[in-house]
């Protein structure tokens, strides 16, 4: 894939991540479509790619919050990484496994990404924290399970149209 088109697709994530996600919040749960496509994205195609592209749209996201700054980053680069890793040892060209490796990256990822910088969090509210997580897990399963089927639809769609 040329450059380009991952660029274009850094600024298109980064503006949906910043401006279109805080719109789509539900009772304080919101989706990480950054996430999201971090993980499909080392799931199709391998551990560099999802490093260095979880990488991009992290530190784009994370400048916006100096507070936690490398926090995300860290962790996203991370998740693309072991995503590609886990194309290279056990990938199953199956939408169903994608989507289910974005729920069960995105519940681990935002678990740590709560705990690492402040544990006495989880202290308190341990269950609510476990809870937050995984709707928001859930949430991102079900765009993500969306977007993985448009894309396996797209040219039914495009033969209707």
């Amino acid at each position: 894939m040329p450059i380009l088109y991952y660029f274009v697709i850094w600024v298109v994530l980064t503006f949906c991540q910043v401006v279109v996600v805080p719109r789509l919040t539900v009772l304080g749960i919101y989706p990480d479509i950054l996430l999201a496509a971090v993980v499909l994205t080392g799931l199709r195609k391998g551990r560099l790619v999802g490093l260095w592209f979880g990488f991009a749209l992290a530190i784009s996201v994370d400048l916006l919050d100096p507070g936690r700054l490398g926090w995300m980053t860290l962790l996203v680069s991370l998740t693309g990484y072991a995503a590609g890793v886990i194309r290279e040892t056990l990938y199953i060209e199956n939408p169903w496994f994608e989507v289910t490796m974005v729920f069960i990256a995105a519940w681990i990822y935002h678990i740590l990404y709560r705990f690492l910088p402040e544990p006495q969090l989880f202290m308190g509210n341990f269950f609510g924290m476990l809870a937050d997580s995984f709707f928001i897990a859930v949430y991102t399963f079900a765009i993500a399970g969306i977007v993985v089927w448009l894309i396996r639809q797209k040219y039914r769609l495009r033969d209707l149209v």
